[in-house]
C-alpha cells in the first residue's frame, strides 16, 4: 500500500503516476469510506476514482501493478501544517501526510477524542510482505513499528476517533463561544446540538470531535468549547 504526500497544488494529482510504465488491467484502489478504483486501460486509467476524484495525502492506495519497476515522482507541496486523521469505525485506508517517519507509539487521540481501543488494528503490505500491530490496552504489539512517508496504512478501529502524531499532539488549548439563543432547553433535542457542533467545527476549521456544545437554562445559553492548536 502507498501514499502521497507532496501532492498539494497540482493541477491533477494524477500526474504523479505517469512516470510508471503501467500495463493493461493495472489498478489503484482506496477507500473512502467505500472502495473506489482506477483501471489502466493500455492508455489511461479510467474509473471513478478518475472521473470523481484527486489523489489525497490523507488516503492509503493499493496499487496492483505489471510494468517495470519505477518511482512515482511528486513534484506537488507537502501538506502543512500536518492535519489530525479522522478514523471511522471499521476498516480505514489512510495515508501518511507527514514528511518524516513517526514511531506508532508516537501516535496518540487528541483531546476530545475517545483513545485507541483494546484490539484495535493497523496493517499494511509491501510486495508480497504483510505487517501487522495490534493494541493491547497500553502499546502497539506487533509488526509495524513506524509509520513512514510513501506507505499506506490500514487501521481498524471499535470506535470513531481522531488521532495526531508525534510533535502534533498535545499542542491544543481550548476556546469557549458563548451564544444566547431564544426558547427553552427543551426545543434543543440530542441532533439539534449535533447539527450546530458541525456547524461550529466547520467554521473554525477543526473537526467535529473536538467541538463541545452545551445548552443551559434561563436565557437558554449555548456554549461551544473548541479544541484547537495552540498557536
Amino acid at each position: 500500500m502507498i501514499s502521497f504526500n507532496c501532492i498539494g497544488g497540482l493541477s491533477s494529482t494524477f500526474e504523479v503516476l505517469e512516470t510508471a510504465s503501467w500495463k493493461a488491467d493495472d489498478k489503484i484502489i482506496t477507500r473512502d469510506p467505500f472502495l473506489k478504483f482506477a483501471t489502466f486501460d493500455g492508455q489511461k486509467f479510467v474509473g471513478g476514482l478518475m472521473n470523481h476524484d484527486q489523489l489525497l495525502p490523507s488516503l492509503g492506495y493499493r496499487v496492483y501493478y505489471t510494468g517495470e519497476p519505477a518511482n512515482l515522482t511528486q513534484t506537488g507541496l507537502p501538506q502543512l501544517p500536518g492535519e489530525n486523521i479522522v478514523l471511522r469505525f471499521g476498516w480505514n485506508w489512510i495515508g501518511h501526510a507527514p514528511l518524516h517517519t513517526y514511531s506508532i507509539d508516537e501516535i496518540a487521540s487528541v483531546v476530545g477524542s475517545p483513545p485507541f481501543g483494546i484490539d484495535d488494528q493497523v496493517k499494511t503490505r509491501v510486495s508480497s510482505s504483510l505487517k501487522l500491530s495490534t493494541y493491547n490496552g497500553e502499546i502497539w504489539a506487533g509488526s509495524v513499528a513506524q509509520l513512514t512517508p510513501g506507505i499506506g496504512y490500514e487501521f481498524k478501529v471499535a470506535q470513531a476517533l481522531t488521532f495526531c502524531y508525534g510533535d502534533w499532539c498535545g499542542t491544543t488549548e481550548k476556546v469557549e463561544l458563548t451564544l444566547e439563543a431564544s426558547g427553552s432547553v427543551s426545543d434543543y433535542s440530542d441532533s439539534d446540538i449535533s447539527r450546530l457542533q458541525q456547524h461550529v467545527a466547520t467554521a473554525a476549521g477543526v473537526d467535529q470531535s473536538l467541538v463541545t456544545i452545551a445548552v443551559t437554562a434561563g436565557s437558554v445559553i449555548i456554549t461551544a468549547t473548541i479544541a484547537v492548536p495552540a498557536s
